[in-house]
């Protein structure tokens, strides 16, 4: 027996079927037999019909047939009273007990040939059958059995061996990033190296220059004593406060050495480098662009994805795509400042949070970002010759990248950590770097502005006094000399400072901004 394209296999279940279907079975031998007698002597029993019928018209099947008992309902009597003495029989152990000799002389029924019939199919054929589906059954249980435990045997050698190549795997990714790491390393090392011999001929170049300088004063106090009393500081002395400062030739060396480690992609040759470099670039831009101030947990989603990319993971397979995924994520930071935090003032603390963890996940991360931020903002680099001309677009993109560096500065450090990769201190740097440059545009006194605006509570609290006295003088000297519109809003923000005290930055951080969620999970946000 067949059963959905595959042979049917009997259960205990099937037995009662089955002594129907044998029952059945014998009743049709019967009929056929009983049948064939009848055409035999068919004709005989027409004619005892006939002289029966002759006087009265009635036949003896009209009169005694409903007393007489049809051999179809005695073998279905005898059937029922065999059925009933298997069925008391035990059937947990599937064995048949032989039909009683009493039953068979007890039944009404005449007919041997039936009786023999049902004996063979109870006593001998259903025994039979019944052995054969529970020996069927068993070999279907350990065929079954014996395939899931090779099913399961197999799975466990299938998975060992997924472990065995995902730790191989593992081991020759972080292999590779622990080379470009170094690679990386020795690079920075070298502009290090030569940044350290730069400034050390400079101070050389300098005290050369010091007696001869010396002399010349003498010699012109000699001949006009008044003249000395009227003469400005020289350049000399100007360039000795600001030598800390680095310049512009020594920050674009150190973004050449690294550009050189990732040339293949920066400047691709062939369809495959170019394919890899959109791709990096790409995966770069999508979580930048998603950084938001809406929340704490969105903001560390975004920042995860940021690093994981760093460290080179989910990236195609080349040996510079770590490195170029480093210098892309600078680089589109910096960008970031000048495109959003320009007209955004509430974005740039979340931000600059965003920088500083990234910082503290990879150092290399944060120094490419501040040489190409220091690049994109000169007066940052208060030794380089300052911007005369500044037209209102760039300006906006300046007014973004002094929000982004102040609020870095300003900002607390990483969650989880307690290291600040750029300190308070590196803004008061920057702020008295810019008081001692001239005002000869609206840069300066814009800058000093944001800075104000957006860490001079910070500034405050750590300095004291020294940023008191750092406020006198600009408000005494520095902004009497500044001109345009940035010089009023810094006389602004100053009076109403004396009034009202310093007051948070916008779109300050709170204190427990880095647990808070989206307002899109349901829940509100409180900060």
């Amino acid at each position: 027996m067949w059963q959905n394209g595959q042979p049917h296999r009997h259960t205990y279940r099937d037995i009662p079927i089955l002594l129907e279907m044998a029952e059945d079975e014998a009743l049709h031998t019967e009929k056929i037999k009983r049948e064939k007698l009848k055409r035999i002597s068919s004709r005989e029993a027409d004619t005892a019909h006939q002289q029966l019928n002759t006087e009265s018209g009635k036949s003896v099947n009209g009169r005694y047939g409903s007393i007489l008992a049809s051999p179809e309902n005695q073998v279905r009597q005898a059937s029922a009273a065999l059925r009933k003495i298997w069925r008391k029989s035990n059937e947990n152990s599937f064995s048949l007990n032989a039909v009683e000799a009493d039953v068979l002389s007890k039944s009404s029924f005449k007919n041997s040939n039936t009786l023999q019939e049902l004996d063979n199919v109870y006593n001998k054929r259903l025994p039979a059958r019944v052995n054969e589906f529970s020996a069927e059954y068993q070999k279907g249980i350990a065929t079954e059995e014996a395939a899931r435990e090779n099913k399961l045997r197999q799975a466990e050698q299938n998975y060992k061996k997924e472990i065995e190549a995902e730790q191989q795997r593992k081991a020759a990714e972080e292999q590779r990033i622990n080379e470009q790491r170094l690679q990386q390393q020795k690079i920075v090392e070298q502009a290090a190296e030569k940044r350290q011999r730069e400034e050390a001929e400079l101070r050389a170049k300098l005290d050369a220059q010091k007696p001869e300088a010396q002399q010349q004063n003498q010699e012109v106090a000699r001949a006009d004593p008044t003249q000395t009393e009227r003469k400005e500081k020289t350049p000399v002395e100007l360039d000795r406060r600001l030598e800390g400062f680095l310049s512009r030739s020594q920050i674009e060396e150190q973004i050449k050495l690294w550009e050189d480690s990732c040339r293949s992609l920066i400047q691709p040759k062939t369809d495959s480098d170019k394919q890899i470099a959109m791709k990096i670039k790409r995966m770069i831009a999508v979580p930048i662009g998603a950084l938001t101030q809406r929340s704490g947990e969105d903001l560390k989603i975004q920042i995860k994805k940021i690093g994981a990319l760093l460290d080179g993971k989910e990236l195609p397979n080349h040996p510079e795509t770590a490195a170029f995924s480093i210098l892309c994520a600078s680089q589109r930071m910096v960008r970031l400042a000048e495109e959003q935090l320009s007209s955004n003032e509430k974005a740039a603390c979340a931000a600059a949070a965003a920088v500083i963890a990234l910082w503290d996940h990879d150092s290399n991360f944060g120094q490419l970002f501040m040489a190409h931020l220091y690049l994109a903002c000169p007066i940052l680099l208060p030794r380089d010759p300052q911007p005369v001309d500044i037209d209102e677009t760039r300006m906006r993109s300046y007014v973004g990248y002094a929000r982004l560096i102040t609020c870095m500065a300003s900002s607390d450090c990483a969650p989880g950590k307690d290291y600040h990769p750029f300190g308070i201190e590196n803004l008061w740097k920057i702020l008295a770097s810019i008081l001692l440059l001239p005002t000869g545009n609206e840069l300066g006194p814009h800058v000093v502005y944001e800075i104000l605006r957006y860490s001079g509570k910070r500034l405050s609290a750590y300095y004291n006094n020294a940023f008191s006295q750092l406020l006198a003088f600009i408000y005494n000297h520095y902004i009497p000399t500044a001109t345009g519109g940035p010089a009023a809003r810094l006389s602004s923000i100053l009076d109403e400072v004396d009034q009202k005290g310093w007051q948070d930055p916008p779109g300050n951080l709170a204190s427990n901004f880095w647990t808070t969620k989206d307002e899109m999970t349901g829940k509100i946000v409180d900060h």
